[in-house]
């Protein structure tokens, strides 16, 4: 439960200061200094936060602590860069500087969570970083939706009846053409 109520508070604070914001940069420090001042548990929360402009084709991105999203450009997945920086909640002055990417038309990217990443088999293999990209690259041509769908059955695939371990959830962006 207090896991749960930590994640509501934060997403109650990235709705009230998003509008305030100019920069993902600016919403995650300031969402990261409230979260730090109110929190007697020592709990944090990783956050990938994103602006995207759909009439210039530019994303500003940052992270605390979150998995760097995946950019699929011409039937090829690659990530893109993150600068490091520690989780959300953890202390004030967080410093997760924003980056931007310029996409073309028909590019796609892949925003997720570690759940996806670390999910177990049997054998106790995870899914992975190179597992992910393989399963993203060679399919520019497929909506977001279909990317989206592809990568949750491939994970449930490769879970197969192992337990689920952490929060799974991918939300996949595509430039119209």
């Amino acid at each position: 439960i207090p896991a749960a109520l930590f994640m509501a508070v934060t997403m109650t604070l990235v709705r009230a200061m998003a509008p305030d914001s100019r920069t993902p940069e600016e919403i995650l420090r300031r969402v990261s200094d409230s979260l730090a001042t109110q929190n007697p548990r020592n709990m944090f929360v990783t956050i990938l936060c994103a602006i995207y402009d759909a009439k210039t084709g530019r994303l500003d991105y940052a992270s605390a602590g979150h998995p760097p999203p995946a950019l699929i450009r011409e039937g090829k997945a690659e990530y893109l860069p993150l600068e490091p920086d520690m989780a959300a909640g953890i202390m004030a002055g967080l410093s997760a500087p924003s980056q931007s990417v310029q996409l073309q038309p028909g590019d796609q990217v892949v925003f997720y969570t570690d759940g996806v990443t670390e999910a177990f088999n049997a054998a106790g293999e995870l899914y992975g970083e190179a597992r992910l990209l393989a399963e993203l690259a060679g399919h520019s041509d497929r909506t977001a939706a279909e990317t989206t769908d592809s990568l949750l059955k491939s994970v449930r695939a490769h879970a197969a009846e192992h337990p689920q371990s952490d929060d799974i959830a991918v939300l996949t962006l595509k430039r119209a053409q």
